[in-house]
């Protein structure tokens, strides 16, 4: 590998498993270094040049997207509201240098899941049917790392290395959270299905279907929240939905009381980056939405909500792309996955590798 391949490889790695070196050293500030992209990616666009915008693949221009709304929103220049530009710029950096960097997907996926597993010291996991309805299916659940395993799985899944899919489903298990499980079944019934029935076919999907299916979940968020399911939900799980949503419902009622007060504007642009967590702050609640749905719809407004999800499906052409960005939709659902710095890295480097290896696939099938 060239000198330029192992350094941006290690700064992805630096990036991924910062937060396993912050807590096995039980330093805190070490979990900073996951956003080295933020240094670390303009070098590398200085040394290879920035890629041109109509090159930037619409995945990431759906985070530039959010990035260019929250730069915006900042003019007040509070300092708070730059956090956001921050874990965003972090990720998306180290993906604009003009140059196709060779790395070793399985070595970073190997490293990464080391470093998660040694800083377990106790483990439990339960995993009936009743734990899954409360999340409460492992001890050592965490967020950020829960998240990345099931990204790596997709790929690998895909290239048919049933050693690397065993090592991330383990992950998936032990750091074990009920969204992701949700995504996982949903991944390995798309994989099934395009091995099986749809043999031949690629997904032709318009990406305004997605943006419809994000507008109906949002819709159905807000009856939630106003306890339109709450008889049908108890019934259902026998659980009250405090206890099945984790608290989540009285987090979306507040988001989505302010939500239905909204001025036209406000629909169409938003409340502003960070609105929500000022309405839990002044109720003194430390806490995010836990639904990335709502989130940008509340705090970003209806046409950054359809622009962001149109481009995040716009580039789709076969069903290891579709799986990963339908995983991370569904990440969308009931966590904060948004803004999770390792996360996005995660999904950006399994999509570039994904279009890499279809394009030397492409190549190789021309020359024979």
């Amino acid at each position: 590998m060239r000198t330029c391949d192992i350094a941006y490889s290690i700064i992805i790695i630096l990036s991924l498993t910062a937060n396993a070196w912050s807590y096995a050293l039980e330093n805190p500030d070490i979990r900073y270094i996951q956003y080295i992209g933020l240094f670390a990616g303009p070098i590398f666009c200085w040394l290879y040049g920035f890629k041109k915008l109509y090159i930037v693949p619409s995945y990431i221009k759906s985070y530039i997207l959010l990035i260019v709304y929250d730069i915006i929103s900042c003019l007040d220049y509070a300092p708070e509201k730059t956090h956001y530009i921050v874990f965003w710029s972090s990720s998306v950096l180290l993906f604009l240098p003009y140059n196709k960097f060779k790395i070793n997907l399985k070595i970073i996926n190997i490293i990464f899941a080391i470093s998660q597993f040694c800083i377990i010291s106790d483990i439990h996991l339960d995993l009936t049917w009743m734990a899954f309805l409360k999340s409460t299916i492992s001890s050592v659940e965490r967020n950020a790392p829960a998240f990345v395993f099931p990204l790596f799985l997709v790929y690998f899944l895909y290239k048919s290395d049933k050693w690397m899919c065993a090592l991330n489903t383990i992950g998936i298990i032990i750091f074990g959270k009920r969204i992701i499980i949700v995504a996982f079944i949903g991944v390995l019934i798309l994989y099934i299905g395009r091995k099986y029935f749809w043999k031949n076919k690629q997904p032709s999907i318009h990406p305004l279907v997605f943006v419809g299916a994000n507008m109906i979940y949002l819709y159905m968020t807000i009856l939630f929240a106003n306890r339109e399911f709450n008889h049908f939900l108890q019934q259902i799980t026998g659980l009250s939905i405090g206890e099945l949503t984790m608290g989540r419902n009285q987090l979306y009622k507040l988001v989505v009381t302010d939500f239905s007060k909204s001025d036209l504007i406000q629909y169409l642009f938003g409340h502003g980056i960070m609105s929500a967590q000022s309405i839990y702050c002044n109720l003194n609640i430390t806490n995010d939405v836990h639904n990335d749905i709502l989130k940008i719809a509340y705090e970003y407004g209806i046409i950054c909500f359809c622009v962001f999800f149109y481009l995040l499906y716009k580039n789709i052409r076969n069903w290891a792309n579709f799986s990963l960005v339908l995983m991370m939709n569904i990440f969308f659902l009931t966590d904060n996955t948004l803004i999770y710095g390792s996360v996005v890295i995660t999904f950006f480097l399994v999509y570039q590798e994904l279009i890499n290896n279809e394009s030397e696939n492409t190549s190789l099938e021309r020359c024979t």
